[in-house]
């Protein structure tokens, strides 16, 4: 009998542990109502950009129509191009704008980016030096410079 009750708490045990990973945990009940959250905003967007495409396909198919009647004049092209190139390079301006307001932003981008090749650089040279058997040999020779180095500050 005694076995029973505890063979009942462990299932019980076992439950709760299900339950909570079901409901509480990653990939649970509050995960997937947040991914389901996503997709719905992401639909969201994608019907605004879906309405977007159809206008600039309606547009272009104008485009082509008046071309080929002969109504399209230059002026009317070179606007347009001037407005699609400007909305497809107004994000990388204000990016741009972004990082030049940030001051030093640029130097310390360059100095870590430095210290981090410094350190792979130093590692690939030393995997090339071992296996053209040269690291014993440069050992060697750097160990000598040293100890003439110090014989020639204490002599």
């Amino acid at each position: 009998m005694r076995w029973l009750r505890l063979l009942m708490v462990v299932l019980l045990a076992m439950l709760a542990w299900l339950q909570y990973h079901l409901w509480l945990d990653e990939g649970g009940r509050r995960s997937v109502a947040k991914l389901e959250a996503q997709v719905e905003q992401q639909a969201r967007d994608n019907g605004g950009l879906q309405e977007r495409n159809d206008a600039l396909q309606a547009e272009v198919e104008d485009l082509k129509a008046r071309y080929r009647a002969g109504k399209v004049g230059d002026v009317e092209v070179k606007e347009k191009l001037a407005r699609a190139l400007n909305g497809f390079l107004d994000p990388l301006r204000e990016r741009r704008a972004l990082y030049e307001s940030q001051s030093g932003l640029a130097d310390e981008v360059v100095f870590d980016g430095t210290i981090k090749m410094r350190e792979e650089a130093r590692k690939t040279l030393g995997v090339a030096k071992k296996a053209m058997g040269l690291s014993s040999v440069w050992n060697r020779i750097s160990r000598k410079a040293e100890d003439v180095k110090k014989k020639t500050k204490g002599g």
